[in-house]
């Protein structure tokens, strides 16, 4: 066994870089990358020139990793920033490098956009979560691991399709935001939900008040009518004028499927559109589908993560969800979604999951992952924070991925039971 190990070592090692996934360059000029503060460097993108970049460190908890992650923008000759198309993406001004770290997958958040990038919307067209793609990176030819590249959330016809903000146009994308880490809530609705702004960025709504344009007040009394007529609704009629239903439903359920521990208090986007408040998009699936033992009982295969209102950490999930899951019309929307996305081989079926655990793992290549974890050693062992060394740990990826696909299983006949769905004996849930 010890030679197998020593001689499939070495057939991985021979992969070059770039024979799986392409790899990336970044060149900081021997200057460090700060979380608050950008800085200067060019980043070089398979077969091209290094073009020129301003990047920061990003993250809140995973910035105490020592697999950081980063932000970065283009910069045109001015130096001023640049909407730009790269691989396969639409043009965008920021793009984010995810380091699966805690995750040891590497797949946890590129399976949960994949998911939600399948279901419809209230237009019958797909509902938007952000693209991505594998890649490996280098910082001052010093190897970093295996990356997620992530076009980041924002406005746009191909991203969150709204109107800039401005005095005559009120749409909007803000966050559920919960206050750990030393991270404060721009403000608070007068049901105490805590809440940042995104787009109009915190920046923007200053520069606003010294116009003396009152974008803060504006978008907290949206958010305070709609949480008031949420708070006093009796049925779901109650409330169609202002919430886009589908996205609501489409995004507990994909919370609820992979058990994301910060799905309804912290990382949750939602926009302001035509007069409706809409979840989405979907962000940050790296404690979820039981990568977390501090809260034992929410990483359990069963039961629900909405009815849960208080956290010990002070953080508690809008109550926006448990209110609208009283609604029997409500209920019967995400039942239907979730029957149909099960039964017709969609996006929540065994075989629909399987295929896409499949499909990344060949997409990451052989190579590319023995370098990650031979640059990270995590596999089957102890990390830090101690909370996502979870049960057994196994020493190997695909150990790594047996044991999640096992999770999503038994996940997934526990939601059949709850939401009534018979599953054909010869769907095999087999890991």
């Amino acid at each position: 066994m010890k030679t197998l190990t020593i001689i499939l070592s070495l057939i991985l090692t021979s992969y070059s870089f770039g024979e799986d996934i392409p790899l990336l360059k970044i060149n900081t000029h021997r200057k460090i990358i700060f979380k608050n503060k950008e800085i200067k460097a060019s980043l070089t993108l398979p077969g091209g020139s290094p073009l020129p970049i301003v990047i920061r460190r990003r993250g809140k908890s995973s910035d105490k990793f020592p697999k950081k992650q980063y932000q970065f923008k283009f910069l045109d000759s001015e130096g001023k920033s640049l909407k730009k198309s790269i691989f396969s993406f639409t043009k965008g001004k920021k793009w984010i490098l995810n380091g699966p770290y805690a995750d040891r997958t590497l797949m946890r958040n590129t399976l949960a956009f994949k998911m939600a990038r399948s279901l419809k919307n209230s237009n019958d067209k797909f509902w938007y979560a952000p693209r991505t793609k594998y890649v490996e990176l280098t910082i001052n030819k010093r190897y970093k691991g295996i990356y997620v590249l992530i076009e980041k959330i924002a406005r746009g016809k191909t991203r969150v399709p709204i109107k800039k903000f401005s005095s005559t146009n009120e749409e909007f994308i803000a966050e559920i935001h919960g206050e750990t880490y030393g991270a404060k809530a721009d403000f608070n609705s007068e049901k105490k939900t805590a809440l940042q702004f995104f787009q109009p960025s915190r920046k923007d709504v200053k520069k606003f008040a010294k116009e003396g344009f009152p974008a803060k007040k504006i978008i907290k009394d949206i958010i305070d009518q709609f949480e008031h007529k949420l708070d006093n609704a009796k049925t779901l009629r109650d409330l169609e004028d202002i919430i886009d239903v589908r996205s609501f439903a489409n995004y507990i359920l994909i919370q609820e499927i992979f058990k994301n521990l910060d799905g309804y208090r912290r990382s949750a986007y939602f926009h302001y559109k035509n007069g409706k408040i809409h979840m989405g998009p979907i962000w940050d699936f790296n404690i979820s589908m039981g990568n977390f033992t501090f809260y034992k009982n929410i990483m359990k295969t069963t039961g629900l993560m909405y009815p849960k209102e208080h956290y010990f950490d002070g953080n508690q999930n809008a109550f926006w969800f448990k209110k609208l899951m009283t609604f029997k019309g409500f209920q019967k929307i995400v039942y239907d979604i979730y029957q149909k996305e099960r039964l017709s081989g969609g996006a929540f079926s065994w075989d629909t999951l399987s295929q896409n655990i499949s499909f990344f793992i060949k997409d990451l290549g052989a190579g590319a992952i023995y370098r990650n974890f031979d640059r990270w050693k995590i596999l089957g062992r102890i990390m830090y924070p101690f909370w996502y060394n979870r049960g057994t740990l196994p020493k190997t990826y695909h150990g790594e991925i047996h044991k999640m696909k096992s999770w999503l299983s038994r996940r997934l006949q526990w939601l059949d039971i709850h939401f009534n769905v018979s599953i054909d004996p010869l769907n095999n849930f087999g890991t």
